[in-house]
């Protein structure tokens, strides 16, 4: 799943990354665009250069554009709508911030024309395309009907692929994982297992992210630790009937949530702008009581101590450590210096080359900018914008010898890849990541390890035959002792010496 929360990143004017604040994007493409909370809709010939019908309004206000007629006249009046002026509307009066193109028939056209668009002056807006997997499954799911039962299916697949940008996780947990076409044949495998294993990946996502209980939907909070899909039924239509929670310890009034869910789920669940600041972070309720007193001995409240680093340098940690273990100590500590940090990567969008819209127009050599889409056991398939993704076999992926794909791409990250291969008939197109990275420099052959372990290894000294034959023989094949080598007759020297040593008397 690619990061968003509440922050998301835009291609700059020189291709960078640029933060922006929350977005309110909108959807122009195949499907309705979606404009900020309250979607608006406009049909998809608003953004080409076709005439073509035009609907535009506020589902929450009813408000109409000045250029729209209604009544009977209105599918006469439409045809004659210039899309760029509408479009230039259509942001003015809402203050769009994002335009997300879903990623289809026509879609490199569509994002041609809006980038032209939004590259007027007094125009901050960004302009991405984004993956539509899953979205018609959730359109036609109950969940989908209930939460927008005003809206057609094409409206609300659009809603969802806008919620992508805004906070990707919180609206991806509303699709079944096995519809978003991620991994090597799903249908191969036992469901009901894959399933399992879906379900259990799925809530360590989000238990690793965190759940903000004031905006989470039933089926974000049925993923938390703790809480059953009725449980998480039951918080969110509290909320709806009572407001927003002000602490963690208001949970308690749901019906079902009794000390050991809570005791489970507090430390996943976060509260933004409360009334306990370290409600929106990570820090489990039973080390409130420590993190104060670590305020106090630094002469300061826990609002304060919060992402102040020269305060949390003044604590004794280690003072505390027959209270709370070590590790949970490191984990205070991360979490006051980062509180409410988001775990995830920042979002980045892969910039597509403007001349290459179509497999026909690729050739080999060629280096482009595209997104990770689905990692296999064979390799990886990236998108470069020709609507037909590339594959990049497992041996492309990396100068380094890989045995599994996923060691060495992710999906949803923004890779550089040469063009290595390209058959328009069958529309195949092999890619390598190796070949756009710089060749590794070779390493140093080790040195060899001296003899005696310290500098230069001495040369070895001549040895004499005497001296390098073994002192014992190796028995023969058929048994027999080898015979023993002829003595070397002594020198006169050498029997005197032997004779002293022999007959030498006890020292006095």
């Amino acid at each position: 799943m690619s990061p968003g929360g509440d922050q998301s990143v835009s291609p700059g004017g020189d291709g960078g990354a640029v933060e922006k604040p929350a977005p309110e994007p909108a959807i122009v493409g195949q499907e309705p665009a979606i404009v900020g909370q309250e979607p608006a809709v406009v049909e998809p010939e608003a953004a080409v250069s076709e005439p073509g019908p035009v609907a535009a309004g506020s589902a929450g206000s009813g408000e109409a554009p000045a250029n729209v007629a209604s009544g009977s006249d209105e599918a006469a009046s439409r045809a004659h709508v210039d899309p760029e002026r509408f479009l230039v509307d259509l942001v003015n009066r809402t203050r769009i911030r994002g335009i997300v193109i879903g990623h289809g028939a026509g879609s490199r056209e569509i994002e041609t024309f809006v980038r032209s668009v939004t590259r007027q002056p007094g125009m901050d807006v960004f302009v991405l395309v984004a993956t539509e997997a899953g979205a018609s499954a959730y359109a036609s799911s109950f969940a989908a009907r209930e939460e927008f039962p005003q809206l057609d299916a094409a409206t609300r697949r659009a809603v969802s692929v806008a919620r992508r940008l805004q906070d990707p996780l919180k609206e991806l947990v509303k699709i079944d994982p096995r519809q978003i076409g991620i991994g090597q044949y799903p249908h191969d495998v036992d469901q009901e297992k894959l399933a399992f294993h879906l379900d259990g990946v799925v809530g360590s996502a989000v238990n690793r992210v965190g759940v903000d209980v004031n905006t989470a939907s039933p089926d974000l909070l049925r993923h938390v630790a703790g809480f059953s899909p009725d449980l998480a039924q039951k918080v969110a239509d509290h909320r709806s009937e009572n407001g927003s929670f002000s602490t963690l310890e208001d949970v308690r009034a749901v019906d079902g949530v009794d000390e050991r869910v809570l005791s489970q789920a507090a430390g996943f669940l976060r509260i933004k702008d409360g009334t306990e600041p370290m409600d929106g972070t990570f820090i489990h309720p039973e080390s409130y009581a420590l993190v104060r007193k670590m305020a106090e001995t630094v002469g300061i409240s826990t609002a304060e101590l919060l992402g102040n680093a020269e305060k949390i340098r003044a604590i004794r940690f280690e003072a505390f450590e027959q209270e709370a273990g070590r590790y949970t100590l490191a984990d205070v500590r991360n979490e006051l210096s980062r509180p409410g940090r988001d775990p995830r990567r920042k979002f980045a969008v892969p910039r597509f080359r403007d001349d290459v819209r179509e497999i026909s127009e690729l050739e080999n050599g060629m280096e482009l900018e595209g997104i990770i889409t689905n990692v296999t056991n064979f390799g990886a398939f990236v998108d470069v914008g020709v609507r037909q993704d590339g594959l990049v076999h497992i041996s492309e992926l990396s100068h380094r010898y890989v045995s599994d794909a996923r060691q060495a791409a992710r999906v949803g990250e923004v890779v550089k890849v040469k063009v290595i291969g390209v058959d328009t008939a069958l529309k195949r197109i092999s890619l390598s990541i190796k070949a756009a990275l710089a060749a590794p420099k070779p390493r140093p052959k080790p040195r060899k390890k001296p003899a005696d372990g310290r500098g230069q290894s001495q040369p070895r000294r001549p040895v004499s035959k005497e001296a390098a034959a073994p002192t014992r023989r190796k028995p023969r094949r058929d048994g027999r002792q080898p015979a023993a080598a002829p003595a070397r007759p002594l020198s006169m020297e050498e029997k005197i010496r032997l004779l002293q040593e022999k007959f030498k008397g006890p020292d006095t």
